[in-house]
């Protein structure tokens, strides 16, 4: 399942308003973190500041909770601990995180029983996923916003020491980084 994010063009802590003219639908989780680096680079924001390290994953969950505490003034108490604990539990639970094991390998099981099934349309998926690997991606250093662009996947996971499997997991939005890259298809 993929995860897509809705990103205000003006933030609300700018003063914006959750009007779909000041919404932007279906950003993969990198391309979010995007918005929130590129707003902290125009605008010195320490709340962008903190929603690109936290959806960079760069921050845990309890550094996030520190970070707005301290961003907002105030000393973290487990009141608001709490509250943020229980937030991210229902934004998992909605999002399909935190499955348990059971029905994750239920799942895994499903694909593997689907793709011994059907030879010939896995034959076509792993073509298709085969062809967009060789199309150009676009990585940019999270620490420095520095961007490079390759000529494929593999180009750019041997350029960073990583697998094209996870290169291509955070270009299409099931994983946030890797090795302290963003990855976008172009």
């Amino acid at each position: 399942m993929k995860v897509t994010h809705t990103h205000h063009l003006l933030p609300r802590h700018m003063g914006g308003t959750d009007e779909e003219s000041n919404l932007v639908h279906g950003l993969s989780i990198s391309r979010h973190a995007m918005y929130h680096f590129a707003n902290w680079q125009l605008w010195g924001s320490k709340w962008d500041y903190i929603a690109w390290k936290t959806l960079a994953g760069q921050l845990s969950n309890e550094e996030f909770i520190f970070e707005m505490n301290s961003a907002a003034g105030k000393k973290g108490s487990a009141v608001t601990n709490e509250r943020y604990r229980e937030e991210k539990k229902i934004w998992c639970a909605k999002s399909g995180r935190n499955q348990p094991r059971e029905v994750k390998v239920a799942n895994g099981k499903k694909v593997v029983d689907w793709r011994k099934n059907n030879p010939e349309e896995w034959a076509e998926v792993h073509k298709r996923a085969s062809i967009s690997n060789r199309k150009p991606v676009k990585i940019t250093r999270i620490s420095s916003g520095e961007s490079l662009i390759f000529e494929s996947v593999k180009a750019a996971a041997e350029f960073i020491g990583a697998t094209p499997g996870n290169l291509s997991r955070v270009a299409c939005g099931y994983q946030r980084q890797v090795k302290g890259f963003f990855v976008e298809k172009i």
